[in-house]
């Protein structure tokens, strides 16, 4: 089942970005960890956001450097 779970989200890994992915990254992700850490709304769980940033870091600004954070907590 780990096997399949993971075989299916990583062909989404490089499907092109949707609206709420785009605005997430542009109001928390691109900004600071300080910013991260202190600006609190239901759109920006925080822990996702900073393995999110650094997932951006390591693999750049790409739709794969972004949703990695989610296809390994998910699979």
């Amino acid at each position: 089942m780990t096997l399949l779970g993971g075989a299916i989200r990583w062909s989404f890994l490089d499907h092109p970005m949707r609206y709420d992915e785009s605005l997430n990254y542009y109001q928390f992700t691109s900004r600071s960890p300080g910013y991260i850490l202190t600006h609190y709304n239901p759109g920006n769980h925080v822990l996702h956001t900073i393995m999110a940033r650094v997932s951006t870091e390591l693999f750049g600004r790409t739709p794969f450097g972004l949703r990695f954070p989610v296809f390994v907590g998910g699979t």
